[in-house]
């Protein structure tokens, strides 16, 4: 089956993605160019991207700069129960 023609409605893309540890500058360079395509191919095929995992406000500005249409991670808010959640939105 063709990747366009896929019933996608979104595309969460791993923390290991952005987390990733690398030995050499060759392999870091390859896995943002990796990051950058998956962002860059949904954005193409009209699929929302939502990066998963974000930690920390550098993994927030670079996936923020490729268009990332959702972020959600530890650097917003830990996990919370619907009733927490709730009143962060009203403070």
């Amino acid at each position: 089956k063709m990747i366009k023609n896929m019933p996608v409605d979104k595309n969460k893309i791993d923390k290991s993605f952005l987390i990733a540890k690398y030995s050499d500058e060759e392999q870091k360079r390859k896995g943002i160019g990796v990051l950058k395509a998956i962002v860059m191919l949904s954005k193409e095929l009209l699929i929302p991207s939502v990066a998963e995992g974000v930690e920390n406000i550098e993994q927030y500005d670079f996936i923020n700069s490729l268009g990332c249409e959702s972020i959600q991670g530890f650097f917003f808010s830990k996990p919370l129960p619907k009733n927490e959640f709730i009143k962060l939105l009203e403070n």
